[in-house]
């Protein structure tokens, strides 16, 4: 037989290979969800039947083939990876007794001891070949705090509040009360810990290039793309509309401004970047007092990028990460009790009186290791559950209102996380 270590890292990869596998079936069939979204637009457009929709849906069907195949072979591979984590894991049995587990341990190597909930219920069952007896039967749960129900992936809706949420700021150029009033629109409506999520994993790939006011009056009109465009558009698109915010309506300036630029670019392309390239706030009206004429206007161009979505709030279940292999319950008479009743892991019979008592039994504890880790493996998965704790819980308070850690609070937030461990390592 294998020795402890080298089993022990075997089911780690393994059970590592198949969460993988997971992940690649969960994100094929969201891809698949999006696609048939898209084909139902598609299908309600007033031209469907037209030479653009027709090419597209056939577009759109190849990539359906080409992600079904992706997504029959990869739940091929996920059930090949479950069944060998299986074997493992029934290799493994050996050595997941708590008893004998928690002596191949480091001694250096502090414990955190994590709360479990407990659920028992007095039974009378009759064993095969045995008279009926009455026992005492222990369901163990894991607590609120082992479920990893954190989900990094954004919905389509999420993305887009953050595109809103980044062209506010654009458009605020660092104005505080501005800020605060995108963050609070952003946090309204997702929540400030989801929120604060969003705003840290979905950013404008030009975070350098934000604009800053200079003058109470200074007026920003931020454009949205997924890509740079040439610097000869981008120069000529500015300057057109910078020209339509001057003129207000005024159709003779608006038309020398299309000229100008169509003269730049060509006609069709100038049409191409006027209808897909709006500002949103391009109603922003001049501070009172100010003609449009003396206004600074600036367009700055906000770079987004094209991230993975999905439809769901939520596209996978949650999971308790860390739970031991196997719990060992035992029962004490009394304090101190020399001998108590111990069982490892499945139903626990013990003696009950007429009252449905446990007979003598004073306190009852329940506890595991994970014996199949590593101090390496077990801080990276801690890590994972304590890392999105601020997004789905309520530590709103460490943050400032555009969801970066406020001043002084990173130190407090890591103090947070050291006092719950410390806490652990000392019971």
């Amino acid at each position: 037989m294998a020795d402890f270590a080298e089993i022990r890292d075997q089911l780690r990869l393994a059970r590592d290979a198949r969460d993988g596998a997971a992940a690649d079936v969960a994100r094929t069939v969201q891809a698949l969800k999006r696609l048939a979204t898209e084909r139902t637009a598609l299908d309600r457009r007033a031209d469907a039947n037209g030479d653009e929709a027709t090419g597209r849906r056939k577009a759109l069907e190849a990539r359906e083939k080409e992600l079904r195949a992706t997504l029959d072979s990869a739940r091929e591979r996920q059930r090949a990876l479950d069944s060998a984590a299986l074997d493992l894991s029934g290799q493994f049995a050996a050595f997941t007794d708590p008893r004998k587990g928690i002596n191949r341990l480091d001694d250096d190597t502090p414990l955190l001891l994590m709360p479990l909930r407990l659920e028992t219920r007095f039974k009378r069952s009759a064993p095969p070949g045995a008279a009926p007896r009455d026992e005492l039967w222990v369901r163990v749960f894991p607590d609120d705090c082992w479920i990893d129900s954190f989900d990094p992936i954004l919905t389509e809706g999420e993305v887009a509040s953050a595109a809103a949420y980044w062209r506010a700021l654009w458009a605020s150029g660092g104005d505080p009360a501005l800020d605060r009033a995108a963050w609070t629109t952003l946090a309204t409506g997702h929540g400030a810990n989801r929120a604060a999520w969003i705003v840290r994993s979905y950013q404008p790939t030009n975070l350098a290039e934000r604009p800053v006011r200079l003058d109470a009056s200074d007026v920003f009109l931020p454009i949205t793309l997924d890509s740079a465009l040439a610097p000869g558009e981008a120069t000529a698109l500015a300057a057109f509309w910078r020209a339509v915010w001057v003129a207000a309506g005024d159709a003779t300036a608006v038309g020398v401004a299309t000229t100008t630029l169509e003269l730049a670019v060509g006609a069709a392309r100038a049409a191409e970047l006027i209808a897909a390239h709006v500002p949103a706030n391009l109603d922003a009206a001049p501070t009172d007092g100010v003609s449009r004429e003396d206004v600074t206007v600036s367009v700055p161009f906000l770079l987004l990028p094209s991230v993975e979505t999905k439809r769901e709030t939520w596209s996978q279940a949650p999971r308790a990460r860390i739970l031991p292999d196997r719990f060992v319950f035992v029962g004490y008479e009394r304090e101190n009790d020399p001998a108590p009743v111990t069982v490892v892991g499945g139903a626990v019979a013990c003696r009950i009186d007429s009252g449905g008592q446990a007979a003598g039994r004073t306190l009852l504890l329940t506890c595991g290791v994970v014996v199949a880790s590593t101090p390496q493996t077990n801080s990276t998965t801690l890590a994972r559950i304590m890392t999105p704790v601020s997004y789905v819980t309520d530590l709103s308070h460490f943050y400032d209102e555009t969801g970066k850690l406020a001043p002084g609070n990173a130190g407090a937030l890591g103090r947070y996380f050291g006092l719950i461990a410390e806490a652990g390592s000392r019971m």
